[in-house]
Order: structure tokens, then C-alpha cells, then sequence
């Protein structure tokens, strides 16, 4: 199920995730959604790859005075699927989508990043951030925080033109983490064995049955030092800022003037003053 799929994509795999979230996504394991439903033509269209262009008249944004408005919410994962539908996140490649179909749309002049995300799957994210900075050298793009721009969230919104952030809202979380749920002792206390048969000594490294080896875990452990590292290089070269200096927030999130202050963001605004501001910046220009 398609749901499940996406499911399986945030779990011990690496995440740019607030932990708080993956509560939520725990609670919600036996949702049941209906697969038949037909796909939107935004979800079917963004899962294929290549070029993108307005040109039958159908746009996958709404837009005001030449801004494309796009949402980045809720929890983020790579691959189009159930979480697009029911509301609770976004995936990359829909935003891929809006962001490729906006450049390429001759009435846009700006783009308009609405961010309220807590951050999700490592996979895709890194890419989609590249590609923002990519777009913001063709046409200008900014992003507004709606509240919070954690880990991928924040990856996302670093990369465009100017970021700004509402006085509660919160950016950073510039980290990665991996969940590893060990359930041998409540298989044994319930009588029951779990018997892996595998060949290949790490084929089934990091499985619940058994508690994570000391190997398997500084294996991980180097992983995610790499995915942080490589998150630090892509916000720092974002916003202009050292490595060492993003790598020295040890994943903090920092709340209104203080990620100004840090350098996260480029002004405390809510997000309706930004939309209009870009706005009438482009009248302008």
C-alpha cells in the first residue's frame, strides 16, 4: 500500500526530522486510506521525470500579482504518495514539480516559499535544496516561515533568495538522526523467537529483533556525521555563513530575532507582510 511505503521511508532510514513528529507518525501506523482514489493530476504528473511547462494552461500553484505561491508543509518525504493527500506533509518531488513548472512559467516573476515543516526523509531533500538555489538565480524566490523550518524543512529554506521568520517561529535543527527500535525483550517476556536466516554478515543490519551491535552502530554513527556535514556545507553556503559556525549550533533551533541573529534568516516578518512585500518589490522592478 502506498501509504505504507511512505511509512517505511522515514523509519530507520536517516532523517532531518524534529523527533517530536515521528510521535505522530507512530500514532498514525493503522491508518487505513483508500488506494483506489484517483490521482491528482499534480501527484501524477510530478511523479514524472523531465521537462515541465505551463504551456497547456494548467498550473499546479495558485499565483498573485506574478507570485507563485508554494506550500512546504507538515512532514516531508521523497516519493509523491498518501501524506500529499491526506494533508499531514509534502513530498520533494511535488515541490520539485511547482518549483520547475514556476521557473518555467512566463507569468511568474517570484516564487513564494511558505514553510511550516519540522523537517522528514534525508533522500531527495539535499537535491530539492540545490535546485531552489538553482531557481532563485533565474527569478527571485523567498521564503516565509508559517512557524517552523526544522532540519529538511530548514535545507529547503535556506536556499532561497531571503528567508524570513514570524517572532515564535523557529529555523535550524541543521542535524540528522536514524531510529533503531530494539523489541527482543517484549518477544521474549511474550514467549516468542524471531529467527532471522540471512546470508551476507549486515543484511540485516539495524533489524528490531535483536539490539543494535556495537559495529552496526558507529557505522551508522559515521553516516550521520556525513549527513550533518553535508547539510552544514549546503546552509552555509546558503546564507553565507562558515561551516564551522553552522556546525557549532549542534543541530539548535533558534526562535524569531535570534536566527536572524545567527544568520538562519534575513528578517522577522509574518508571512502575509513577505507574500505582499515581494510583491510590490516586483512592481518595482
Amino acid at each position: 500500500m502506498s501509504h505504507m511505503r511512505n511509512l517505511s521511508s522515514l523509519i530507520n532510514r536517516p532523517l532531518c526530522l524534529a523527533p517530536a513528529a515521528i510521535r505522530v507518525l507512530a500514532s498514525q501506523f493503522g491508518l487505513r486510506l483508500d488506494d483506489g482514489l484517483p490521482a491528482s493530476a499534480s501527484l501524477t504528473r510530478a511523479m514524472m521525470p523531465g521537462d515541465v511547462s505551463p504551456d497547456d494552461g494548467w498550473r499546479p500553484y495558485r499565483s498573485q500579482g506574478g507570485v507563485a505561491y508554494i506550500p512546504i508543509q507538515g512532514v516531508l518525504d521523497h516519493k509523491a504518495g498518501w501524506m500529499d493527500w491526506c494533508g499531514w506533509g509534502t513530498s520533494y518531488e511535488v515541490i520539485r514539480y511547482q518549483l520547475d513548472m514556476a521557473a518555467n512559467d512566463d507569468t511568474v516573476r517570484g516564487i513564494f516559499l511558505d514553510v511550516d515543516s519540522p523537517g522528514g526523509n534525508v533522500s531527495g531533500c539535499f537535491d530539492l535544496a540545490r535546485r531552489i538555489r538553482t531557481v532563485s538565480a533565474l527569478k527571485p524566490v523567498w521564503a516565509a516561515l508559517s512557524d517552523d523550518a526544522c532540519s529538511a524543512a530548514y535545507a529547503l529554506a535556506s536556499a532561497a533568495g531571503y528567508v524570513f521568520i514570524p517572532g515564535t517561529g523557529n529555523a535550524g535543527h541543521v542535524g540528522c538522526w536514524r531510529l533503531h527500535v530494539d523489541i527482543s525483550r517484549a518477544l521474549d517476556e511474550n514467549g516468542i523467537t524471531a529467527t532471522l536466516v540471512a546470508s551476507g554478515a549486515h543484511k540485516v543490519d539495524g533489524n528490531p529483533y535483536e539490539p543494535l551491535p556495537g559495529d552496526v552502530r558507529a557505522d551508522w554513527q559515521n553516516d550521520m556525521d556525513a549527513i550533518r556535514a553535508e547539510f552544514a556545507g549546503l546552509v552555509a553556503a546558503h546564507r553565507g555563513l562558515s561551516v564551522d559556525a553552522v556546525l557549532a549550533t549542534e543541530a539548535r533551533t533558534y526562535m524569531g530575532r535570534a536566527a536572524v541573529d545567527i544568520g538562519f534568516a534575513d528578517g522577522v516578518a509574518d508571512r502575509h507582510t513577505v507574500f505582499q512585500t515581494l510583491i510590490e518589490e516586483l512592481g518595482r522592478a
